[in-house]
């Protein structure tokens, strides 16, 4: 009898995919910090993107006319 494989760990809760595409390398863009450690979708006000950050992916990279919003909250900082 063949014992049994278990599927590893990042098999079983594959990290989150992202709602909407990253921000392009080159756009006008920041890296925001979230200070919290739950999982949380935002949409940015000013470009409807959707940022999802957690406890395992805390800095994203944001668009800039979206960043004055989410800094407005006490949930995020610059991390530049």
């Amino acid at each position: 009898m063949q014992p049994q494989l278990r599927p590893t760990y990042r098999e079983r809760f594959p990290p989150p995919a992202l709602s909407s595409p990253p921000v392009p390398a080159g756009s006008h863009s920041i890296a925001l910090q979230y200070t919290e450690t739950s999982h949380i979708v935002v949409e940015g006000p000013a470009t409807h993107r959707r940022y999802e950050f957690s406890a395992a992916y805390p800095i994203q990279m944001v668009d800039c006319r979206d960043v004055a919003a989410l800094l407005s909250t006490r949930f995020f900082v610059n991390s530049g």
